[in-house]
């Protein structure tokens, strides 16, 4: 969270919070950045006031240890609101006996019970090229929204899903009915682009992906027709791990990891190709990698049922 946040609270663009969970990107860095916890127990209006949440999240985790992070959050939020009651009572109750001695005002009533309530109108999920299972091992990607825990190949489009379909609430998909406040989720795919036949299948299918958020009012997040699409150029991960090698021994690595340029977006067309106008990027294969990446939008709508059928 910003420092300004820490103090009391910042101006509107800067209620956001990035956590990475599990794992920090790669870096050449001797002290790479350490993930967060998850939505601290800071000051209530600072958590009331978070606008937009970004998740930086392993396959696995999101998968598996994900369905028990909500609702922990939300029984400490209950937590946080009562002892914010309990001081709220004994303030106001203090005030009303100064008051009534002095003839005074009665002070004004406690604050609103959702106060320390995080309910941020968007979400970002991102999952990396290193994020995928077994990326190492170069197994085929695959990921299941409604399905509980690692789903394969041929398990995606297969789970129930949608608003007529039978709901496991372990499942991924099936946990945003925790955020009711969501209007727009957004989830940003990445692999490297010799899988990038892989990434369109699964964005394919995530054209039918529709998220339960109050299932009770037929309210779903559903997946918006614009899909934008980008290639950049970075470090492999095998070149930076060797930098960082050559760098505690003293030596020196051929790819200068340090002084690399920055890497740029460059985006593509709806088929992945190069827009007109866009110059490829030259690299080296043997210290660079080509990433493919494709970020999705869904938004807060109002389902008919009755289509669904």
């Amino acid at each position: 969270m910003p420092a300004d946040l820490r103090r009391g609270l910042a101006p509107p663009p800067l209620h956001q919070r990035t956590h990475l969970l599990v794992l920090p990107p790669p870096s050449p860095r001797p002290e790479p950045i350490l993930p967060s916890p998850l939505l601290p127990q800071n000051d209530p209006r600072q958590r009331a006031a978070v606008q937009h949440l970004h998740f930086f999240t392993q396959q696995f985790y999101l998968e598996g240890e994900m369905a028990a992070v909500w609702p922990k959050i939300r029984d400490n939020e209950s937590i946080l609101r009562s002892s914010l009651h309990s001081q709220q009572s004994q303030s106001q109750s203090q005030s009303q006996s100064q008051s009534q001695s002095q003839s005074q005002p009665s002070p004004p009533r406690p604050e609103s019970e959702t106060i320390g309530i995080i309910a941020p109108k968007s979400l970002t999920i991102t999952l990396r090229h290193s994020d995928w299972w077994f990326w190492e091992g170069d197994e085929p990607m695959a990921i299941e929204p409604f399905k509980v825990n690692r789903a394969s190949p041929r398990d995606m489009g297969r789970a129930p899903r949608g608003p007529l379909g039978q709901t496991d609430p372990r499942a991924w998909g099936n946990q945003f009915t925790w955020l009711p406040s969501l209007e727009k989720l957004v989830i940003e795919f990445e692999t490297v682009m010799r899988k990038k036949d892989q990434l369109d299948s699964i964005v394919g299918l995530a054209r039918e992906w529709m998220f339960p958020l109050v299932p009770a009012d037929r309210v779903f997040l559903v997946a918006q027709e614009e899909v934008t699409r980008f290639r950049w150029v970075g470090v492999r991960e095998g070149a930076l791990t060797g930098a960082d090698r050559l760098e505690e021994s003293g030596g020196e690595s051929d790819g200068e990891v340090s002084e690399r340029r920055v890497p740029r977006l460059v985006p593509l067309d709806e088929n992945g190709e190069m827009k007109a106008g866009e110059q490829r990027e030259e690299f080296d294969p043997a210290v660079d990698e080509e990433y493919y990446v494709v970020f999705m939008t869904w938004k807060r709508q109002v389902v008919d049922l009755e289509e669904c059928v």
